[in-house]
C-alpha cells in the first residue's frame, strides 16, 4: 500500500501573491502491471528502482480531470496534456519542468519528489496531476515517447524464428499471454488482370499468427523473455479493383482491427473481428468526404473507437469521421509551420498519435485527440525528435506496447519489438478546482509517497 500526497505552490511574481492547494491523491493499479512486464523481460531490479524514483519518478500535468479509478492507468484522451517532468533539470522546453534536487529526498516513511515550473513552463489550465515512469536513460519523462526506448524486452518472432520483420499486432489476450499479429513476410500482394472488364484486380493476402508472449502473467516452466514460434491461426483475403499499396491494418481497440485505405475523397474500410480471436473479416464499407481531399499513402489513415481518422493530401490537418453519423466530419488543423512526417498511429484512448516537420527543419512528436485538439511537443520552444511513430502499434490492458521499429538501412530489414508504455497513470489527483497557470507565474509540485 502507498499513500499519496500532492502539494502545489503557486508564486506571483507581479502582485507577490502566494497560492497552496495540497490534498491526498489515489495511486493507481499501474505498478502490478509495469513491474512483472519488466520483470519478465529480464530487465535488471537498478532500472526500476527506486519505485519512487523510477516507475513514479515522472509527472504529467493535464487540464481537465482524470477519472479516480485505480484501474484508469492509460493515457487519457478526455484530458490535454499541458506539461511533463522527469528526474533532470530542463531550462529549453515550455512543456516540460525540472526536478528541485534539494528539496527532493528520502523521508522515514517513503519519499518527497519536488518539481519546479518556471514562469515561461507549464502556462495554461491545470486540472490534474499524474505520477508516471521516468526513464532513468534519459533522466526524464517523455510522454510523446509511449514506450521504454531500450532494446525489445518482448518482441515477436517471425515464420522464419527472428525478430526482423514488419510487424502489425492485432490484439493481445492478456490472460493467455497470446499476442496476434499479421505477418508480412507470410502474407502477400497478387494481380490479376480481368480481359472481359479490361480492369487489374489487387489481392491482399493477410496471414494471422498467434504466439506465445508472457509479459504479465508467467506459467512454473516460461523463461525470462520468453517467445516461442509463432503458429497461423487464420487467413483472409480483400480484392479490389483499386492499389492496396495504401490500405493500412491496424487495431481499432473496440474489438475489431481495421484495413482501410484512403482514396481522393472517399475512404474503404473493413473490419475484422479480434475480440473473440477469430479474426472474421466483414464486408467492405466506405466513407464520403466530399471536399475533403485525402492522403493516398500508408499510415495515413486509422479508425480507433467509432471515429476514422485522416491525414490531408497537404499533411497540414487531420480529418475526423464519426462512423456512428458518417456526414459529422471535422477539421483538426495543424499549427501553419508544421506538417505531419510520419504514420499517424491509433491509441487506445481514442486518440492519434504522429511527428511532424516544422518549417525551420526540427521535428517534434503530437497527440491528436477526438475533439480535434492537437499538442505538438516542445512547440513553444526548442524541440527534438522523440516523437517518431513507424506503424501500427497496438498497446494491450497490461501496458505493453507492439510494433515495429522502423525500416534499418545498415540491416535491410524492420525489426519487431514489444515495449513496455511508460505513459501510464501511476496516479491521479484531480484539483479541486482547476488553475490557470500564465507567464507571470511560477508553480511548484511537492508529491510525497509513503508506505502505509
Amino acid at each position: 500500500m502507498i499513500k499519496g500526497h500532492v502539494q502545489v505552490d503557486l508564486h506571483n511574481h507581479k502582485t507577490g501573491l502566494r497560492d497552496r492547494i495540497e490534498g491526498d491523491n489515489m495511486i493507481t493499479n499501474a505498478m502490478n502491471y509495469v513491474i512483472p512486464n519488466l520483470i519478465g523481460a529480464g530487465i535488471s531490479a537498478s532500472e526500476i528502482m527506486p519505485l519512487c524514483q523510477r516507475v513514479l519518478g515522472g509527472i504529467m500535468l493535464f487540464d481537465g480531470k482524470l477519472t479516480e479509478d485505480k484501474n484508469n492507468i492509460f493515457f487519457p484522451s478526455e484530458a490535454h496534456l499541458v506539461a511533463s517532468a522527469g528526474r533532470n533539470i530542463n531550462t529549453e522546453y515550455a512543456d516540460r519542468g525540472s526536478l528541485n534536487y534539494a528539496e527532493s529526498y528520502e523521508t522515514d516513511t517513503g519519499f518527497q519528489s519536488v518539481w519546479d515550473f518556471s514562469t515561461s513552463q507549464a502556462n495554461g489550465t491545470i486540472g490534474s496531476l499524474a505520477l508516471t515512469m521516468a526513464e532513468n536513460v534519459y533522466n526524464y519523462s517523455d510522454p510523446y515517447n509511449i514506450t521504454w526506448q531500450r532494446g525489445y524486452i518482448h518482441n515477436a518472432l517471425n515464420k522464419n524464428n527472428n525478430d526482423s520483420f514488419d510487424l502489425y499486432p492485432l490484439c493481445y489476450d492478456s490472460v493467455r499471454g497470446y499476442l496476434y499479429y499479421y505477418d508480412s513476410t507470410n502474407s502477400n500482394l497478387t494481380t490479376r488482370y480481368d480481359s472481359s472488364e479490361r480492369v487489374t484486380y489487387y489481392k491482399m493476402t493477410v496471414c494471422v499468427m498467434k504466439q506465445y508472449i508472457p509479459s504479465r502473467v508467467y506459467g512454473l516452466s516460461d523463461s525470462v523473455n520468453l517467445r516461442n514460434v509463432a503458429e497461423k491461426v487464420a487467413e483472409f483475403s480483400i480484392e479490389r479493383k483499386n492499389s492496396m499499396n495504401y490500405s493500412c491494418l491496424h487495431p481499432g481497440y473496440d474489438g475489431y482491427a481495421y484495413i482501410i485505405a484512403p482514396m481522393n475523397e472517399t475512404a474503404e474500410y473493413w473490419r475484422v473481428k479480434t475480440s473473440d480471436y477469430d479474426f472474421e473479416l466483414s464486408d467492405m464499407k466506405s466513407i464520403n468526404l466530399k471536399g475533403c481531399k485525402l492522403k493516398r499513402e500508408w499510415g495515413k489513415a486509422v479508425i480507433v473507437k467509432g471515429y476514422a481518422f485522416f491525414a490531408a493530401e497537404d499533411l497540414k490537418s487531420i480529418y475526423i469521421v464519426n462512423l456512428a453519423n458518417p456526414a459529422d466530419i471535422q477539421q483538426a488543423i495543424i499549427p501553419s509551420d508544421a506538417t505531419i512526417n510520419t504514420d499517424v498511429i491509433a491509441l487506445n484512448n481514442g486518440g492519434i498519435k504522429f511527428g511532424v516537420k516544422l518549417s525551420d527543419g526540427r521535428y517534434c512528436g503530437a497527440f491528436g485527440y477526438p475533439d480535434c485538439n492537437i499538442v505538438l511537443q516542445g512547440r513553444k520552444e526548442k524541440s527534438v525528435f522523440k516523437g517518431y511513430a513507424s506503424s501500427p502499434t497496438l498497446i494491450t490492458d497490461n501496458l505493453m506496447a507492439y510494433g515495429d521499429n522502423g525500416y534499418d538501412t545498415s540491416t535491410s530489414n524492420y525489426s519487431s519489438y514489444g515495449r513496455q508504455v511508460i505513459n501510464y497513470l501511476g496516479s491521479i489527483f484531480n484539483l479541486p478546482q482547476p488553475i490557470v497557470k500564465t507567464a507571470a507565474t511560477s508553480m511548484k509540485i511537492t508529491y510525497t509517497l509513503t508506505n502505509a
